[in-house]
């Protein structure tokens, strides 16, 4: 996908008082019928043809035009707006502005202009924007990864929150359950050991007398 800035003009009103391109066409009539439309304090995106328009425009109506093909990033179209607009009111005083004629500015601006053409023109910024476009694709694949992983947890803790209450005891309470459970069987066996030795005591004194003397005789 091109994405190719084509031209970049400052304007009053419909009056072009600088403009600069690298490539042949008749940009300059396209933007000044866009012009004369363009009301003051206004940034705007629009499209014509193949072509993509970035407006900015002052109190004074004093406009920022740059003509894009209909691919270029919205993002670095404006920000290339911005450049300039702070490009124009740090580089001219207020008699230079008011007082201005058609290409008056030419020759104050002209060079920090094309320096901003080749700069959101360039390759490396098509590559820039590339990765930008990767790196964005990124975060939404790993938010929606995310979302799925935060929405399984919430599953998941809500079968858990349903469980009966022994099947939510962690290991040591399990292990103290079970020990627990061991020394009462112990302790039923040890009763159970005595009585039987008791039982037996008894039968026995009662066949054989409780000094056992019948037995022996």
């Amino acid at each position: 996908m091109s994405q190719n800035l084509y031209y970049i003009c400052i304007a009053r009103e419909n009056t072009i008082l600088l403009d600069y391109t690298e490539v042949i066409g008749n940009f300059r009539l396209i933007v000044q019928d866009v012009l004369s439309k363009i009301q003051a304090n206004t940034i705007g995106i629009y499209t014509f043809g193949d072509y993509k328009f970035f407006i900015k425009s002052d109190n004074d109506n004093f406009i920022i035009c740059i003509l894009c093909s209909i691919q270029y990033e919205q993002r670095e179209g404006l920000k290339a707006l911005d450049q300039i607009m702070q490009i124009f009111i740090e580089k001219t005083n207020f008699q230079q502005r008011t007082e201005s004629l058609s290409h008056s500015l030419d020759k104050v601006l002209k060079n920090d202009v094309k320096q901003v053409y080749e700069q959101f023109n360039s390759v490396e910024n098509e590559e820039q924007n590339s990765i930008n476009q990767v790196l964005e694709e990124i975060v939404q694949i790993e938010q929606k990864t995310l979302n799925e992983l935060l929405q399984r947890d919430s599953i998941i803790e809500l079968r858990v929150s349903r469980l009966p209450i022994y099947d939510k005891i962690d290991f040591k309470e399990s292990y103290d359950i079970q020990y627990y459970q061991w020394w009462k069987n112990k302790d039923l066996l040890i009763a159970i050991t005595i009585i039987t030795i008791l039982i037996s005591w008894l039968i026995s004194s009662s066949a054989c007398g409780f000094d056992y003397q019948h037995c022996y005789d």
